[in-house]
């Protein structure tokens, strides 16, 4: 699925627990930047 979120920013707040984790992934994997 392809979110456009390409060269974006995005803050995680909680990126340590599960359904975190699973967030940060996700982000990374369409290419966003993200702060945890």
């Amino acid at each position: 699925m392809d979110l456009e979120l390409k060269n974006q920013s995005a803050a995680v707040f909680g990126g340590a627990g599960t359904i975190g984790q699973a967030v940060v992934k996700r982000f990374i994997e369409e290419g966003c930047q993200v702060l945890i």
